[in-house]
């Protein structure tokens, strides 16, 4: 300090005033992020002692019985571990979106095949593709303009035969209008709620 300035190491320098600002500026600053930190912490504890005296419900994808079947002596380790896996992976869905061309970003339909876009970025190719059911409609919704699209799901579900075979399933769902839907309440009126572990019903 010299003179009412203040010169740092890197050759700069302040008026006192102005640098005296600037270090209190500097300091609330630390003292606010002291005061979040402390207040983070004290979340986290609280948060830790609450988990602790309400620990969360396990949820086991793959089947909560065949997860438990590892427990038992008798069973394989390795034959277990092969139907967790393909209990786990069994199935999969990709939604679709109606603002996409296809109604699906990552399947589409050229001529007879149905290709569905892998998350590697590899296709998977299935030939001469048809339902079982409502194929025609299927090809409509396709086809549908802009406004009039509706988001299409494809469903894949991996089964394995008692040979050990396995082949796979795949399934589309629509969105399909109900023209026979009565909307009368006249005679009163079922709710359901489907819930992963349990199912509400109320009637009126």
């Amino acid at each position: 300090m010299e003179r009412n300035q203040i010169f740092l190491p890197n050759g700069t320098y302040f008026p006192a005033e102005e640098y005296e600002r600037k270090i209190e500026r500097s300091i609330r600053r630390l003292k606010t992020r002291i005061a979040l930190l402390e207040s983070s912490k004290k979340r986290a504890i609280q948060r830790l002692e609450w988990l602790k005296k309400f620990p969360p419900k396990r949820i086991v994808f793959g089947g909560r019985k065949q997860y438990q079947k590892k427990d038992n002596p008798k069973v394989d380790r390795e034959q277990w571990k092969q139907e967790f896996f393909e209990s786990r992976h069994a199935s999969m869905s990709l939604p679709g979106r109606h603002t996409s061309k296809n109604c699906n970003f990552l399947v589409r339909k050229e001529e007879r095949n149905l290709i569905v876009k892998c998350m590697d970025g590899k296709e998977t190719v299935f030939k001469k593709f048809h339902l079982a059911r409502q194929q025609e409609l299927w090809e409509e919704m396709l086809q549908a303009k802009k406004q009039e699209r509706k988001a299409i799901c494809y469903n894949f579900q991996l089964k394995r035969e008692k040979t050990g075979r396995r082949y796979l399933i795949v399934s589309v769902t629509l969105l399909l209008e109900n023209k026979d839907c009565n909307e009368s309440l006249e005679k009163g009126c079922v709710s359901i709620d489907l819930n992963y572990d349990h199912v509400a019903v109320s009637e009126l």
